[in-house]
C-alpha cells in the first residue's frame, strides 16, 4: 500500500512541475481529467483523452503534459485518439468532428476543419477511424470520409449508401481482403476497393446475416466485428464464426496495438495475441478502452479514475489523473486566503436547481483542491453551491447552497464551523410550501466585514449577518410583484447593495444606511439600461458601478444621486466609441455575462464571443481575446475570476476553466518587498517582466548599473511590466540592471535588481 501511496504522489508532483505558473501574458488550463474516454500509445508516451482536452504520460518516469490549445491542439473535447507508427502520426477526434493530426516528425500539429465546417442537415460526428496504406477512413453519421495523411487533406466521402441512396451512418470502417466494411446500425456493409464509384450505393452490399453492428476490427488475417450482442469473426471466405473466448458484458472497444488485440467490455478486458490466444482480466470493469503498451503494460481509461496502468509497480492498478478540479462547472471564482476560489454548483437560465454534486475547488500553491464527501463530511447530499467567498476581516470561508443555507468554514476550509438555515439565522425558505428550500443565490462583504445575503425567492429576500454574529432580513416591499427572485448581491463603498434580479425588471439598489430601495430599469431618469434584462453589476474602485445586461454594457457615474433629494439625473451612460466616421456603443447589444474589476481598476468583460479588457474608463480595449486569437476554450465567457496577488485571470467557460497571467494585481498598503519575475531573464524568453508587490501608482526606473535611464512606467494596481526593451526600442544588453520603485510623493522607495541575458 505504500508504494501505491508513494507512485501516486510522485505522479502529482510530476504534474505540479508541469502546471507552475505561467510568465507574464501566458495560459494554463484548469480542467477534470477523471473521464477519459479513449488512449494510444505514442513513442514512449501514452495519449489519454478526455472532453478536457489530451495528457500523455511518460511510461518511463511517468511525467504529465497537458496537451490543449496552448500547446497547438485546435478544439477541446477529444472523442478519439489514434496513432500510425508507419507515418509517426497521431489523429485526434474531437466532439464536434473537428480534427488535428500530429506530425511527430516534423513537430507540427495540422488541423482539418472540413467537416466541421461541413454544411449539411444532421450529425456531422465522426465515429471511429481506420487507417489502411497512407490514408485514413472516417465512419461518420453522413457516410465514409477519406483523408490523405500525406497531403493532410480529405480526397473523397462515400455518403447516402443506404436503401435507395438513403443516409447511412457508418459507426465503424475498416479494410479487409480489398474490401471495405462498414459496422452500422442496420449490419454490416460491404464493397470492392475496385468498385467504379465507391460514392454509389449500388457498388455497396449488406451482408445480411446481422442486423447491428457497431465495432470492425482486422487482426490476424482475420475481420473481427461486433455484430448483433456478440462477436463474430470472418475469414474472408463468407464464414462467420462466434468468438471462441467467451464474453462477460456488451463490447464497448476493439483496439489492436504491438499485435494484440484489446477487446474491452463493460465487465472485463480480453487480450488476444498473435498466435490467437487469449487472456481475460476479469477484475477490470466498466472502461471504455484498453491497448496493450510496448512495455506489455495494460493502459486503461474509464469514466471516473482518468488512466490506468496494469499492472502497476506493486502489481495492482496505478491511477494517472493530472491534478485539476473535479468538474468543469463554475458559477463563482473569487480569491481570498491566498487562494482562488471556485463554486461548482449551477441552475439553468430560470433558476431552477441542477443538483450538482460537484461543491467547491480551491487552488493554491498551484495545487487544486476538490472538496466533497470525504474531505467535509458535513457537506455530504449538499448541492448547488453557487459561491464560496472569505471574510476579509476574520479569514473564515463560507458557501452558500441553493437549496441549503450558507456554510461557515475555516480559513482552509478542512471542516463546517456551523451551518446558517431557517433556524438560525434570517434566512427563510422560498415560498413554494410543497417544496420548501432555503435558497442562498450569492453572498459579499461589505467593508466592515458584514455579510450580506441573497436569499432567492424569500419573503424577506436581503438578509445581513453582521460581525458580531446576529442576522436581520430586509423587506423590499411589492417592487418585485412578490416573486423576490434575486440572484447577485455586491455591496459598493457608499452602503449601496446591488442586486441583480431574475426577471426582466432592472436591477435593485438597496442603501442599508437610509433604509432606501429602488429599482433602476431601462426608462430614462430612472436609470436608462439598455435592458431591464441584468445579469451583472459591479462597482468599481472608483465608485462607478458597471453593469452588463442582455443588450450591451452600460455605466453608472454618480450612483450616489441615486436617493438624493431633491431628485437629480443618475441615468446611466454607454460607452460610446468612434470607429472611422461612425459612433456607435462599445460592444453594442452584446450580452454581457460578467465583469470584474483588476487591481488597477480595468476591467475584464466575458461575453458569449469572448472576453474584453478595457482601460478603467472602458474606452482603451487593451485585449480582446476569443477561440480565434487565443487558446481560450469557449467563446462563452460565464464567470471571471482574478488573483489578487499574482494577477492571474481566470476564465470560466461552458467547456471549463482556462487563466491568463494579467499585468495587474492589487496594490499593497506600503513599498516592502518588491518581486522581479523572471529573474534572471535569459535570452530565449521574449515576454514581459512582471515587477510586484508595489503600491497604486509607483513610479518605476529602471537602470543600468552606471545609473543610465533604460525605462520608465507606473504600476497598474500593485504590478508593472517591462518589455525589457530601452526608450530606443532595443532589447536591453546583457547586464545587471537596478529597479527603482517609488511613491509619487517620494515618501517610500524600494530598489531591486534584475540580470539580463541577451
Amino acid at each position: 500500500m505504500k508504494k501505491i501511496l508513494l507512485f501516486i504522489l510522485s505522479i502529482v508532483c510530476l504534474n505540479l512541475i508541469a502546471q507552475q505558473r505561467p510568465n507574464v501574458e501566458g495560459w494554463r488550463v484548469h480542467l477534470p481529467y477523471q473521464k477519459a474516454t479513449t488512449v494510444a500509445e505514442v513513442g514512449d508516451k501514452i495519449y489519454v483523452g478526455s472532453p478536457s482536452g489530451i495528457f500523455t504520460v511518460d511510461v518511463n518516469d511517468f511525467a504529465i503534459e497537458r496537451l490543449s490549445k496552448i500547446t497547438g491542439l485546435s478544439d477541446v473535447e477529444v472523442k478519439l485518439v489514434r496513432h500510425n507508427p508507419t507515418l509517426n502520426l497521431t489523429v485526434i477526434v474531437y466532439q464536434n468532428a473537428n480534427i488535428d493530426i500530429v506530425d511527430h516528425k516534423a513537430n507540427t500539429i495540422i488541423n482539418l476543419p472540413d467537416l466541421l465546417q461541413l454544411n449539411i442537415i444532421g450529425s456531422k460526428s465522426i465515429n471511429n477511424i481506420c487507417f489502411y496504406n497512407n490514408n485514413l477512413y472516417l465512419a461518420t453519421d453522413f457516410g465514409i470520409v477519406l483523408i490523405d495523411l500525406e497531403n493532410k487533406r480529405v480526397i473523397d466521402s462515400y455518403q447516402n449508401l443506404g436503401n435507395n441512396g438513403s443516409n447511412l451512418p457508418f459507426n465503424d470502417v475498416a479494410i479487409f481482403n480489398n474490401s471495405i466494411y462498414g459496422a452500422t446500425n442496420l449490419g454490416i456493409y460491404t464493397a470492392s476497393m475496385n468498385a467504379n464509384n465507391l460514392s454509389d450505393f449500388n457498388f455497396w452490399k449488406k451482408m445480411s446475416t446481422f442486423s447491428y453492428a457497431n465495432h470492425i476490427e482486422v487482426f490476424r488475417s482475420l475481420l473481427f466485428a461486433n455484430v448483433d450482442s456478440s462477436l463474430k469473426v470472418f475469414d474472408g471466405l463468407n464464414t462467420w464464426t462466434t468468438y471462441a473466448t467467451n464474453l462477460d458484458g456488451k463490447v464497448r472497444s476493439l483496439q489492436v496495438n504491438n499485435n494484440k488485440l484489446s477487446i474491452t467490455t463493460g465487465d472485463e478486458v480480453v487480450i488476444e495475441d498473435a498466435n490467437g490466444l487469449a487472456e481475460k482480466k476479469s477484475n477490470i470493469k466498466n472502461r471504455n478502452e484498453a491497448i496493450v503498451g510496448k512495455n506489455d503494460k495494460l493502459y486503461l481509461v474509464d469514466n471516473s479514475y482518468g488512466a490506468q496502468m496494469y499492472p502497476g509497480i506493486t502489481g495492482e492498478f496505478e491511477y494517472i489523473i493530472p491534478n485539476g478540479p473535479t468538474s468543469t462547472s463554475a458559477s463563482a471564482i473569487n480569491y481570498g486566503n491566498g487562494a482562488t476560489w471556485v463554486a461548482a454548483g449551477a441552475v439553468d437560465d430560470s433558476w431552477q436547481k441542477q443538483f450538482f454534486v460537484n461543491r467547491f475547488y480551491k487552488l493554491q500553491n498551484n495545487t487544486w483542491e476538490n472538496y466533497i464527501d470525504k474531505n467535509i463530511p458535513e457537506l455530504s447530499g449538499i448541492t448547488d453551491i453557487l459561491e464560496v467567498k472569505v471574510n476579509p476581516k476574520t479569514g473564515k470561508v463560507y458557501a452558500a447552497s441553493f437549496g441549503n443555507g450558507i456554510f461557515e468554514m475555516d480559513e482552509n476550509a478542512t471542516r463546517v464551523l456551523k451551518k446558517y438555515d431557517s433556524s438560525n439565522s434570517s434566512l427563510r425558505p422560498n415560498y413554494n410550501p410543497s417544496f420548501p428550500q432555503l435558497y442562498v443565490s450569492s453572498i459579499d462583504f461589505d467593508e466592515d466585514g458584514n455579510m450580506w445575503v441573497a436569499n432567492h425567492s424569500a419573503p424577506e429576500p436581503i438578509s445581513v449577518m453582521r460581525t458580531d454574529g446576529t442576522w436581520k432580513s430586509f423587506p423590499i416591499g411589492g417592487l418585485l410583484g412578490g416573486a423576490n427572485e434575486i440572484t447577485k448581491i455586491k455591496c459598493d463603498q457608499d452602503n449601496n447593495k446591488w442586486v441583480v434580479l431574475k426577471r426582466e425588471v432592472g436591477v435593485l439598489v438597496y442603501n442599508s444606511a437610509s433604509n432606501q430601495v429602488k429599482i433602476l430599469t431601462k426608462d430614462v431618469n430612472n436609470g436608462a439600461l439598455p435592458s431591464n434584462q441584468v445579469y451583472c453589476a459591479v462597482p468599481d474602485k472608483n465608485g462607478s458601478v458597471w453593469i452588463g445586461t442582455s443588450q450591451g454594457l452600460t455605466i453608472l457615474s454618480n450612483p450616489g444621486l441615486i436617493f438624493a433629494t431633491p431628485k437629480q439625473n443618475f441615468d446611466a451612460q454607454q460607452i460610446v466609441i468612434k470607429t472611422g466616421l461612425v459612433y456607435s456603443n462599445f460592444l453594442g447589444t452584446e450580452a454581457i455575462n460578467c465583469i470584474k474589476v483588476d487591481g488597477g481598476n480595468r476591467k475584464w468583460i466575458g461575453t458569449r464571443n469572448g472576453v474584453w479588457y478595457v482601460s478603467p474608463d472602458g474606452y482603451t480595449v487593451l485585449h480582446n481575446f476569443t477561440t480565434a486569437n487565443s487558446p481560450l476554450l469557449s467563446n462563452n465567457v460565464l464567470e471571471i475570476g482574478i488573483d489578487e496577488k499574482t494577477g492571474e485571470v481566470f476564465f470560466a467557460t461552458d467547456k471549463g476553466i482556462i487563466s491568463y497571467m494579467g499585468t495587474s494585481t492589487e496594490p499593497d498598503s506600503h513599498l516592502s518587498n518588491i518581486f522581479i519575475y523572471p529573474n534572471p531573464v535569459r535570452p530565449e524568453y521574449n515576454g514581459l517582466i512582471s515587477i510586484k508587490g508595489l503600491i497604486k501608482n509607483t513610479i518605476v526606473k529602471i537602470t543600468d548599473i552606471s545609473g543610465n535611464l533604460v525605462y520608465e512606467t507606473t504600476s497598474n494596481g500593485g504590478t508593472a511590466t517591462w518589455d525589457g526593451t530601452t526608450f530606443k526600442g532595443n532589447r536591453a544588453a546583457t547586464g545587471v540592471y537596478l529597479i527603482f520603485a517609488a511613491k509619487r510623493e517620494g515618501e517610500e522607495s524600494q530598489v531591486g535588481k534584475i540580470l539580463f541575458i541577451n
